[in-house]
């Protein structure tokens, strides 16, 4: 130190006096930035302070810890220093490096006539409230309401003063604040990370029962909301605040209010463990059977929290342990679920459909849920309304260890019975594995002893639905154990049919190879039966069709409901591709079906133009008629495809340029527009009579007459005027 502040230090201040009056510097700091104007405020001499500014003392100097002489005078309560650094532009707003300003040095000191000073010459007094109300400090806040402070300011998080009040305990401050007309309900604040948290919400999750008191006392809206739906009495009971949570309900706050996620007070009690808040809901009347939105009950929660004596408080209070069962089992909660069963849960309980706890964990893929629920006894043979066991459950994901476990499982008897036990539709396990391609399971249910013959409602066996999915390894599988190559659905369908039908060519190579019956027809009364080489033609399988060509299939076999060739279904269903294939090979395309109708006229009839081109290039003349002496235009005025086929004609997998350039192709062939069929119709007459506009404006474009007249003497436009169709009669007058 200097001797000018050695001389303050002890107090000395006639020797300072001498030492400033003989020249000495008068701000030459000590080693912690001290100057001699601090030391001089903080003694509170007034005259040397007055001396010291008047020689040139600098009033905003700051010392080590970044305080003025200003901070030092109002901690003091010097209000006489205080004006006279002010009047020497003294800086209030300055905060020392823990972010006290002198207002606040005068507040946590207690010095209230320095407070209502400095709050006279404040510019942010309403920050000053927030530190007032904050900090507890009752009179200063009584000062500053004095001053008329605006109680509804926000904070950066949108709270106001008396949230704080409130957040903090400061009982006697939030009647004040409440008095100097501040909202008890907090006041919204859009755009701003809102929270919609109120007084009171704030004071009962603090536990300030004092303060929640006050406020209730004062009118706090006791059902008020924040953006969660949460109310008072949900913080309460997340906070564990029992006396709060039952003050609360007996003001009439509402005991079961649902937050966002449906979960009530209860729920949110019981996933905390706070035993005596859960009692004194349950008390107050808490439905202890509700659920939040993801299905779990206050039971639920506290269990997989581990609060197993909450838990056991909720089961005396009626808890439904065989619903949380039910639930722990679905979601593969294996603890919880063995606290359920020793709390003496009913282990076959039943969904409203017939779904056991057992059956609900093995859908869920929980092998050790499922293991903990046989080891205590739970059935297995029990179905649901689907008729499905919980074996069949398991089965149905694919997991092999779940399947495994349930099959060697002491508590499960591997009987014959058991493992060809049928759902409603008749389906045994090993139908359901092999339809689902669950090959290990298969297996594992074979060397078991499962039936393999067994058939479900449509007659298929287990090798007729592995091969319809195409699933070759089990298909073979199973015809190593026993299964009849040979054995038909209820639509006498072959597993070889079935193969070919959804285009399945290695299943098909390989039961060609284990003897399948290539030429085996099946009678479908809905038109889809026939060949292994009609069923590929059919659905355009171009690549089965060449293997069952090569195998030797009669290419030209009829099915036996409709007399279809494989080129005929082929044309009818507008696969080029493979017609192509089937011409090339030789099909005979002048048969004719029990209409009477070509593969030309099959085309025809489903709008297929690329194919009819395609059947013209190799030598099919135009003019062919059915029995009903319907020709190509008829029976495209006929269909009920709309859009035409544009496939490309030439197999190249482009697309033509529009459907009336084919349309214009077959006229210059040959193919008469007005012909008349047996009826003595023209295909505009039947374009008419079905009101086929789009087919109509091409016939009329291709140059097809209106005039042409029928025996009866009705013409297309006669037939059009009678319908009462203006749009049709527009278009051919």
């Amino acid at each position: 130190k200097n001797a000018l502040l050695l001389a303050l230090s002890n107090k000395h201040l006639k020797t300072a006096s001498l030492l400033i009056k003989s020249g000495i510097p008068v701000n030459t700091p000590d080693l912690k930035k001290n100057t001699p104007l601090m030391s001089a405020t903080a003694q509170g001499n007034l005259e040397l302070t007055r001396f010291l500014l008047k020689k040139g003392a600098d009033v905003n100097a700051r010392n080590f810890f970044e305080k003025t002489a200003l901070m030092a005078a109002a901690s003091e309560g010097h209000i006489k220093i205080a004006k006279l650094l002010l009047r020497e532009q003294s800086r209030l707003d300055f905060r020392d490096r823990y972010g006290w300003t002198a207002w606040i040095y005068a507040a946590e000191k207690k010095q209230l006539s320095m407070v209502k000073f400095l709050s006279k010459k404040e510019f942010d007094n309403e920050r000053n409230l927030f530190y007032a109300v904050s900090h507890g400090h009752l009179k200063v806040v009584n000062i500053l309401l004095d001053l008329r402070v605006n109680t509804e300011i926000h904070d950066p998080q949108g709270w106001t003063p008396l949230m704080w009040a409130a957040n903090n305990g400061h009982s006697e401050i939030v009647e004040l604040l409440l008095k100097g007309g501040a909202n008890i309900n907090g006041s919204p604040v859009k755009n701003r990370n809102d929270s919609g948290w109120t007084p009171l919400m704030l004071a009962a999750g603090g536990r300030h029962i004092d303060t929640v008191k006050t406020l209730i006392n004062k009118g706090a809206d006791l059902g008020a909301q924040d953006k969660d739906k949460w109310t008072a009495l949900t913080w309460a009971a997340l906070k564990g605040h029992p006396d709060i949570v039952s003050l609360l309900a007996d003001k009439g706050a509402r005991i079961d209010v649902r937050g966002s996620d449906g979960a009530t007070p209860l729920i949110w009690a019981a996933s905390q463990g706070h035993e005596n808040v859960v009692q004194a809901l349950l008390i107050k009347g808490s439905n202890v059977k509700l659920k939040d939105l993801h299905g779990k009950t206050a039971l639920a929660h506290a269990i997989l929290q581990g609060h197993f004596s909450t838990a056991k408080t909720l089961i005396k209070h009626g808890a439904d342990i065989n619903q949380d069962l039910l639930y722990a089992s679905q979601r593969g909660y294996s603890k919880m679920v063995v606290f359920l069963l020793e709390e003496n849960a009913e282990i076959d309980h039943l969904t409203a459909q017939n779904e056991t706890p057992l059956a609900l964990a093995s859908q869920g893929k929980h092998w050790e849920t499922a293991r903990i629920l046989m080891e205590h006894g739970a059935d297995p043979a029990l179905k649901n309304s689907q008729g499905q066991t919980p074996l069949m459950s398991a089965v149905m994901t694919g997991e092999v260890r779940l399947v495994n476990i349930m099959l060697h499982h002491p508590t499960f008897g591997r009987q014959t019975s058991e493992l060809n036990t049928t759902d409603f539709i008749g389906n045994t396990p090993l139908m359901i594995s092999a339809v689902h391609g669950y090959l290990e399971i298969v297996k594992l249910l074979l060397e078991l002893g499962a039936k393999v013959e067994k058939r479900n409602r449509w007659k298929e066996s287990a090798l007729i639905l592995a091969a319809s999915k195409g699933f070759r390894e089990i298909a073979e599988l199973l015809i190593q154990y026993g299964a009849d190559i040979s054995a038909e659905d209820a639509n006498k369908k072959t597993a070889l049919l079935r193969a070919a039908q959804n285009g399945h060519l290695f299943v098909v190579e390989m039961l060609l190879s284990q003897g399948a019956n290539l030429h085996a027809n099946a009678f479908d009364m809905s038109g889809e039966g026939g060949t292994p080489l009609i069923q590929a033609a059919r659905n355009g399988h171009a690549e089965v069709l060449l293997g069952l060509l090569s195998a030797g299939a009669v290419i030209n076999d009829l099915d036996l409901m409709f007399h279809h060739s494989a080129l005929m279904v082929a044309a009818l269903n507008g696969h080029g591709k493979s017609a192509g294939l089937l011409l090339d090979a030789g099909a005979d395309p002048m048969l004719k079906d029990s209409s009477g109708r070509s593969a030309l006229l099959l085309a025809a009839t489903n709008n297929h133009l690329s194919v009819i081109i395609q059947l013209l290039n190799a030598g099919q003349k135009g003019d062919q008629k059915d029995s009903n002496g319907n020709g190509i235009w008829h029976l495209m005025a006929m269909s009920d495809v709309e859009k035409e086929d544009n496939e490309s004609i030439y197999g190249s997998g482009q697309k033509e340029e529009s459907a009336s350039r084919i349309m214009h192709e077959l006229v210059s062939r040959g193919v008469l527009l007005d012909t008349l069929n047996s009826a003595g119709e023209t295909a505009l007459m039947i374009a008419v009579k079905r009101g086929k506009v789009k087919i109509l404006k091409n016939l009329l474009e291709l140059g097809a007459s209106p005039d042409v007249q029928t025996p009866d003497g009705e013409s297309a436009l006669t037939l059009a005027e009678a319908s009462g169709n203006n749009e049709l009669v527009k278009l051919l007058r």
